[in-house]
């Protein structure tokens, strides 16, 4: 809660499935749906920092899947993810390991090589080897637990085109004139294979940042952007300053951008620019950021005993 701003499920279920896996209980995959920048790559990292500073010897690899072929030869091959796993174990003195796969979306969709094959089928069936578990590359991955994540923009366009009532699981629903049907099969449907996606046990779709959500992230006191901004600059001994309706400006912005928490973080750098080495270059100690400057006014500078 400390450092994930929101997403209450997605906080719940993987504390819970780390837990089990900790204790040695089970191990089950679980999938994250959520937009970019709605916060699946930092709160892997979150549990990544909560394990070293715990110091649970359990090594977190996060990798992103998107350049995987099923030869390696023109990107990563599945070998490449158990080479590091083993890697990090041989580290830490542990046969046990989180696997984060990044951008797993991309390897739904058919991808056919100059014969004619699927390359991302074929993909998808060796990641189906290593769910299940088996010895490859010296790492029994019955040992590991996977989390699988991406932003499924497919799904959007899936239910856009189509007129469906969505239910979580089995059930009976009254309602007429509306297809009912699961998140599984939504899947199914947009490329991921049956036999694959049976093996993850727990789908988790991740909330859109609202307003709140987001300028709570923007002033965080440890995570922010400003606050790393401003941390940065005073290492140079400058002092960065910012208007409330500044922050208001840049949350609307960002709502307006879609692109969550990142592109928090991407609009304070573009604001903040080279500023810091004109205030070292000319002598100023402080720097005020407005609204104005979002209409291309320059920010206000001065120097020590200058309001």
């Amino acid at each position: 809660d400390q450092y994930v701003i929101g997403q209450e499920v997605l906080k719940k279920r993987i504390s819970m499935t780390v837990y089990h896996y900790l204790l040695g209980r089970e191990q089950k995959p679980i999938l994250i749906i959520g937009d970019t920048g709605s916060g699946k790559n930092h709160s892997i990292l979150v549990l990544k920092q909560f394990l070293k500073k715990e110091k649970i010897d359990i090594p977190v690899l996060i990798f992103d899947v998107s350049h995987l072929t099923p030869n390696g030869y023109e990107g990563d091959s599945v070998d490449t993810i158990l080479q590091e796993v083993k890697r990090l174990q041989t580290l830490s003195g542990t046969k046990k390991g989180i696997v984060y796969m990044d951008e797993f979306c991309k390897l739904i969709q058919p991808n056919h090589d100059s014969h004619g094959e699927n390359t991302n089928g074929i993909t998808q069936g060796q990641l189906l080897s290593m769910l299940s578990g088996d010895v490859r590359c010296g790492v029994d991955t019955s040992k590991l637990l996977f989390i699988l994540g991406g932003a499924f923009a497919d799904l959007r366009e899936l239910r856009k085109n189509k007129k469906r009532h969505r239910i979580l699981g089995f059930g009976q629903d009254g309602e007429s004139g509306k297809e009912k049907i699961t998140i599984r099969d939504e899947l199914i449907e947009i490329g991921i294979q049956r036999e694959l996606l049976g093996r993850i046990s727990s789908i988790v779709q991740m909330d859109t940042l609202g307003r709140e959500a987001i300028r709570e992230i923007l002033v965080h006191k440890e995570i922010g952007p400003l606050t790393r901004k401003k941390a940065e600059y005073q290492q140079d001994q400058l002092e960065l300053r910012i208007d409330e309706d500044m922050i208001d400006r840049i949350v609307d912005n960002v709502v307006k951008e879609k692109l969550g928490a990142r592109s928090a973080f991407n609009i304070v750098e573009d604001l903040c620019g080279d500023y810091n080495f004109d205030m070292i270059e000319q002598g100023y100690s402080w720097i005020k950021l407005h609204s104005g400057m979002l209409e291309g006014e320059p920010p206000v500078f001065g120097r020590s005993g200058d309001e």
